[in-house]
Parts: C-alpha cells; sequence; structure tokens
C-alpha cells in the first residue's frame, strides 16, 4: 500500500500539473475534466486534436477489453474518471466503478455523478493495491497508465485476480521496458522519471507476462501499439501559439520528461502495450 508520504508525494504531482493536462487533452463533454493518457491514432494522415487522440486511447482500450452491456468494470487508478465516463456512455448498462489515490481527482470526477444516473460512474478513494471489493466482483478491470505507478507489481496481480470472476479479464495499457542495453542517457531519462514522476520502475513486457502467468491467468494478449500512439512531442508542439506551458507549473519540467519518454520508444528500449489477459476458471487466488 502507498504510505502517507508517497501518497502526498502523488498528489502533489499531479495536482501540480493539472493546467498541463487541463490545457493539452480537456473533455469536451465535461468542463474541467481531462484525459491524462496519451492518444491513439490509427491515420497519420491528418493529425488528430489532443483530445480527440485521447478519446480514441479510452475506445481502443474499451474494444480490446471486450466490455459488454451488464458486466461489472473496475477503472483502476481512474484519474479524473475520462476513461469510467465513456465505457459508461458506450455501455450504459454496464456498472461502471473508478479508483484512484488521489483526493483531487475523486472529488473532479464525482462531480458529475449526480448530473445523469444513466451515465454515472461511481467513484471512491482506494489503494488499488488493497481494494475494498469483494473478491469475484468485476467482469473486468483496467489500468490505463495506473500500473506503472505500482509499487508492489506482483501484490497487484494477485488483487486484481482476487476481484476477478473467473474468465474475468484484466486490461493493461502503458509503458513497458524491451531487453535492449540502455545508453547512460537513457538511464538518466529512467532514473528522472522514476524521481520526478513517482514511478518505482518500468517493468519488462515479458516480466508482465510471466508474472500473469504465474498467478493463473491465460490467453496473454500483448498489442504493441507504440506506432499509433500520440507522443509526448506531439503534445508539446501542440500548446498554445507555440508556447510552452512550463511556466503554468511550478513542478518539474513534465514536457522534459515526456520528451525523454518518447525518445526510449522511438528507439525501441520501451513500448506502449494494450494486454489483455483472462482469469483461468479455476483459479481460486
Amino acid at each position: 500500500m502507498a504510505n502517507n508520504e508517497r501518497r502526498q508525494e502523488i498528489e502533489t504531482f499531479y495536482r501540480q500539473t493539472a493546467p498541463i493536462f487541463l490545457k493539452w487533452s480537456p473533455d469536451p463533454k465535461r468542463i474541467g475534466l481531462y484525459a491524462m493518457h496519451i492518444g491513439y491514432q490509427q491515420d497519420w494522415g491528418e493529425p488528430l486534436d489532443n483530445s480527440i487522440s485521447a478519446l480514441q486511447m479510452s475506445r481502443r482500450i474499451i474494444e480490446l477489453s471486450e466490455i459488454k452491456s451488464g458486466q461489472v468494470i473496475l477503472d483502476a487508478g481512474c484519474g479524473v474518471g475520462t476513461l469510467a465516463f465513456e465505457i459508461k456512455h458506450i455501455e450504459p448498462k454496464a456498472g461502471v466503478y473508478g479508483i484512484d489515490i488521489s483526493r483531487n481527482h475523486i472529488h473532479l470526477a464525482s462531480q458529475y455523478e449526480d448530473r445523469d444516473d444513466s451515465f454515472c460512474p461511481i467513484f471512491s478513494i482506494q489503494d488499488y493495491e488493497h481494494l475494498a471489493f469483494r473478491s469475484g466482483t468485476f467482469d473486468r478491470i483496467i489500468f490505463c497508465e495506473s500500473f506503472i505507478h505500482s509499487q508492489d507489481k506482483t501484490g497487484l496481480i494477485q488483487e486484481s485476480s482476487r476481484i476477478l470472476k473467473s474468465k474475468g479479464i484484466i486490461t493493461i495499457a502503458d509503458i513497458f521496458m524491451h531487453p535492449h542495453t540502455l545508453t547512460k542517457e537513457e538511464v538518466d531519462i529512467i532514473a528522472e522519471l522514476k524521481t520526478h514522476m513517482h514511478i518505482p520502475n518500468i517493468t519488462h513486457i515479458q516480466e508482465l507476462v510471466a508474472l500473469l502467468l504465474a498467478n493463473g491467468f491465460s490467453c496473454i494478449n500483448p498489442r504493441n501499439i507504440t506506432e499509433n500512439v500520440v507522443s509526448p512531442v506531439d503534445y508539446h508542439d501542440s500548446s498554445p501559439n507555440g508556447q510552452s506551458l512550463d511556466a503554468e507549473s511550478s513542478h518539474q519540467d513534465i514536457e522534459t520528461l515526456l520528451a525523454g519518454l518518447q525518445r526510449l520508444l522511438r528507439k525501441g528500449k520501451a513500448g506502449y502495450y494494450i494486454l489483455t489477459a483472462q482469469k483461468n476458471k479455476t483459479n481460486t487466488t
């Protein structure tokens, strides 16, 4: 479980960077909300607006998660809820829950809870490594760029297995390392990401597959969609009037951090994956 000090560090980081995310990818339907994940673009012939590409990523995750009417879905590490709201929009008869350790995120998401009950996820402040839900509650659990922040990834997969129903699906959309030798510059980039974005480590994709297999998951499908992601550099270029957003945040220059991450992606040292896996019917973890 994230201790109070670490929780406060994460809370502070996202509070300070919220104005940047709000400028990059504002939710077109809900004033004050914003996507916190990078975008998806299938066709590069005509660049998409950041908000649209982020919406496309949400829809791609939903599609690959095979979400259906009547299912119960958990968005684990939901941020301000944009993915959870889109799930509810596409499948209004699904039960959608969003949890996050940030009080500010849940406060923002919850502003819209009572405005339209038919499109309303249920949000709560929880640590995704120690959830308050009963075993076998969910048909789907989704980690959209939140898995990378876990302190105990083995424990997180075991907790995910506990709350999933038999044959339930886990979806993880995130950055993963490839087994390549890193240069000193690349090692420094990772060190900066760990320090300033509060990332304990970036898992190798093979390690994640092995971890899922060891904890009773099968049908593991890691899809490398790196060529389709809208890069952090693209976000940087889209700043209003070509000006940097640095002055609007007193925190570490997030654009520089994300540009470093993009270099890892471009060189094939890391990849962006949407991985799905199914909990085995006989798994009783």
